[in-house]
């Protein structure tokens, strides 16, 4: 009788590391994180930081309870978030609840160009 269990990559990996035939098994394990890295959506960056910033990136990591990388990740988002160019998806009907004829509107800015 065969059973199948479907395991990820990443938990093959720690399965694989933590067996006794870990030595035997290094061939799959290196394939393993091979195919991890190629389609991980997440790419490793290397960014220099002034002592400052890196003293007070600790500080806020120590009270968080979290790694650096997670607060760059917290930090890169709300960056990335504050700069939010809408897509036309997200202003489609921006103004349907107003009464308001959209070629009347069209014309009168248009009086008001010199």
């Amino acid at each position: 009788m065969y059973y199948s269990v479907e395991l990820g990559p990443e938990r093959m990996r720690e399965l694989i590391a933590g067996s006794r035939s870990a030595t035997l098994l290094r061939p799959l394990l290196v394939a393993l994180k091979q195919e991890l890295w190629s389609t991980s959506r997440a790419m490793r960056t290397v960014i220099e930081l002034p002592e400052e910033q890196l003293r007070r990136l600790a500080d806020v990591c120590r009270r968080e309870g979290v790694s650096r990388a997670e607060v760059i990740r917290r930090a890169v988002a709300d960056y990335l978030d504050a700069r939010h160019v809408r897509d036309s998806d997200d202003v489609f009907g921006l103004w349907r609840d107003r009464n308001l004829d959209g070629l009347q509107y069209e014309r009168r800015r248009r009086r008001e160009w010199p």
